[in-house]
């Protein structure tokens, strides 16, 4: 084998290297983002929890809480920081609240959003998840 035999080698192995790496990529950056729909999707149903449990606070109580304990909510995920209860759009628990919950990561984009919810449910207008990840999320 001459020295083109080799070059030639050399030169379509690199390029099945390049399409397998290529491949690779493309095929890991789904795969992230079907996992970040599906962690978003977790904490849609985090906060129709809190939603669901601010209603019953408030039937027995008169006003929203300001404190997730109080409602029996826990939510231990490292991917996220969740916000404090505050009153919403009247400005008073006695009729209104939000909760931010806040997902952050410097490397993919994907992975930086806030959703809000009220006690009317997701607040798109303060939320800022891109409405990628939002399909088959009911909400």
């Amino acid at each position: 084998m001459g020295r083109g035999g080799i070059y030639k080698l050399g030169m379509s192995t690199l390029a099945f290297v390049l399409f397998l790496g290529t491949s690779a990529f493309f095929m890991s950056t789904g795969i992230i983002y079907e996992r970040e729909k599906q962690i978003a999707a977790q904490v849609f149903s985090l906060m129709q929890e809190v939603q669901k449990a601010q209603e019953r606070y408030h039937e027995q109580e008169g006003a929203y809480s300001s404190d997730l304990l109080a409602l029996d909510v826990y939510f231990e995920n490292p991917y996220f920081r969740i916000g404090q209860l505050r009153p919403g759009e009247s400005g008073s628990l006695t009729d209104s609240w939000s909760l931010t919950i806040k997902r952050a990561d410097p490397v993919n984009p994907y992975r930086r959003y806030n959703v809000t919810f009220t006690e009317q449910g997701f607040n798109p207008n303060q939320s800022s998840i891109k409405d990628s990840l939002l399909s088959g999320v009911p909400y």
